[in-house]
């Protein structure tokens, strides 16, 4: 299906804005297009998910998604 990328968990959203994040995902692994899912911590128990994308396009984002959601579960049956 496709590959799951482990981008380090040495960086922190506080290390890098999302923009800069998204643009050194693309230049480091070549990705024409990039979609980061993410978790803030607000405190008292409660989280925003951040969403971050180079790409403007609605339908393409949730295709991403999906494909992304899919290559996780096949990778639990492996």
């Amino acid at each position: 299906m496709g590959d799951i990328v482990n981008l380090n968990n040495d960086v922190t959203y506080v290390d890098l804005d999302p923009k800069e994040m998204i643009k050194n995902a693309m230049e480091e692994y070549d990705f024409s297009e990039v979609v980061l899912v993410g978790w803030l911590d607000q405190g008292a128990g409660k989280e925003k998910m951040i969403l971050c994308t180079s790409s403007g396009s609605t339908p393409r984002i949730v295709y991403s998604l999906e494909l992304a959601k899919a290559s996780i579960l096949e990778s639990t049956l492996e």
